[in-house]
């Protein structure tokens, strides 16, 4: 999908790949990290799908300590951050998935 793309300065192409998020007080918590990965592609070849963007899957995952489980992006996107982290990407190659 093309959520957490964004258009920054001179057209860049911005892209949430990780979300910090501080549990606790100033100076004691505990940090959960959200984070974006790309999965294989899910279609043949480009030709099969009319966006480029429907042949990417992300998955996006909790880590906390040792645990690591997959979550949706509705609870990356309602998680209170402290840091984001974003990619710069390609614009060639992502111009297409977020037309």
């Amino acid at each position: 999908g093309t959520s957490g793309s964004s258009l920054g300065k001179k057209g860049c192409i911005y892209s949430l790949v990780s979300v910090v998020q501080h549990h606790g007080i100033s100076g004691s918590g505990h940090f959960t990290v959200y984070r974006r990965v790309k999965a294989e592609p899910v279609c043949d070849s480009l030709l099969d799908a009319s966006r480029i963007g429907d042949c990417v899957k992300t998955i996006w995952f909790k880590i906390s300590d040792s645990c690591v489980s997959s979550v949706p992006e509705e609870t990356v996107l309602a998680s209170e951050a402290s840091l984001l982290f974003y990619e710069r990407m390609n614009r060639t190659s992502e111009t297409a998935a977020i037309s």
